[in-house]
């Protein structure tokens, strides 16, 4: 009999160091509200369209369920639903990661089109000048209008290819005010 309790003991002690043993629940119920917490913090600033935050915040979500993966829970639902999550996680980072480039591409043609308008301006204010035969005014107006517009000159995009056109238009435009002006 006493040798049967012996030959149990042993036998349990070497499955309680040869089974892996899993994660107390805690730990998982811990790290799961830790990478639900920052998805949602990720997905908050993807409404904010604060994009650059969103990509970190989704990036630092799908490491917290990666990790949730290896902990070897005790609660298998929690690892099934990591599993899931990560997926999700690197598809919203690949959204807030085009949709910043979208951001940044919008705001840098804001920046185009209000140069633009500048030249705009000084452009009006050259033909201004002209009709009040100003015309070293208007030479400076219209030179600087094409400068202008030459700096966001392209061929990428419709306002570079209207900047180019109207540049040439300016520096034609200076250089008759300029014979006006020579002839006076």
């Amino acid at each position: 009999m006493l040798q049967k309790k012996t030959t149990i003991l042993i036998i349990a002690g070497l499955l309680f160091f040869l089974l892996p043993a899993s994660a107390p629940a805690e730990d998982c119920y811990d790290m799961r509200d830790k990478a639900d917490q920052t998805f949602d913090a990720a997905r908050e600033a993807t409404q904010q369209k604060h994009y650059a935050r969103a990509v970190k915040l989704f990036e630092k979500a799908e490491k917290h369920y990666r990790s949730i993966t290896e902990m070897e829970c005790s609660c298998p639902k929690i690892v099934a639903s990591a599993r899931e999550n990560i997926p999700i996680c690197k598809a919203n980072a690949a959204n807030s990661r085009q949709a910043l480039k979208n951001q940044r591409k919008y705001e840098a043609e804001k920046q185009v089109v209000a140069t633009y308008n500048r030249a705009k301006d000084k452009y009006n204010q050259g033909n201004r000048y002209a009709r009040n035969q100003q015309w070293a005014d208007a030479v400076t107006a219209f030179e600087k209008a094409a400068t202008t517009w030459e700096s966001i000159a392209s061929t990428e995009t419709e306002n570079g290819k209207k900047a180019r056109q109207m540049a040439k238009k300016a520096d034609k435009l200076a250089g008759l005010a300029r014979q006006r002006m020579n002839k006076q």
